[in-house]
């Protein structure tokens, strides 16, 4: 765990960054969370420092899965800064506002919630909103997940 530094706009825009580093064992590409929310990736590491990229940095894509009712639906989520993501679905696909988005994997962790969709009659497409579940102004801490397990 790691006590989070700075935050914007003290530290570059969907940074912060963390009083461990190589000392603590922390490697580039290890996973930042909160509690069960997944927020972004270590970008950088030095001896007693590191700097976590928020996946919603603008321009980041990440495979994400929209869970509605009984089924995970795969989109590639596109950072717009500040905890805020856009994707692109089909109009037949079936999800909500509220509904949970959630990183693949065995243990899918939260990424993000839908905040809304956007289409007209004539789309083919409609535009989805994911906004980040937590506002990164009231981390104080986060958790690294190493991304390679020690042998």
């Amino acid at each position: 765990i790691g006590a989070v530094l700075a935050l914007p706009p003290r530290s570059p825009y969907d940074t912060a960054i963390l009083d461990i580093g190589t000392r603590d064992g922390v490697v580039v590409g290890d996973r930042a969370l909160f509690g069960s929310t997944v927020l972004g990736l270590v970008s950088k590491v030095y001896a007693r420092t590191s700097v976590v990229e928020f996946f919603s940095a603008p321009g980041r894509k990440t495979s994400v899965l929209v869970i509605h009712e009984d089924q995970a639906i795969p989109a590639e989520a596109l950072g717009q800064g500040g905890g805020t993501f856009i994707a692109t679905l089909p109009k037949e696909v079936s999800i909500k506002v509220g509904d949970a988005v959630v990183m693949p994997g065995l243990n899918p962790l939260l990424f993000a919630k839908v905040a809304s969709l956007e289409s007209s009659v004539t789309d083919s497409f409609e535009v989805v909103r994911f906004n980040n579940p937590i506002p990164f102004s009231t981390v104080r801490f986060l958790e690294i997940e190493r991304s390679v397990l020690e042998e």
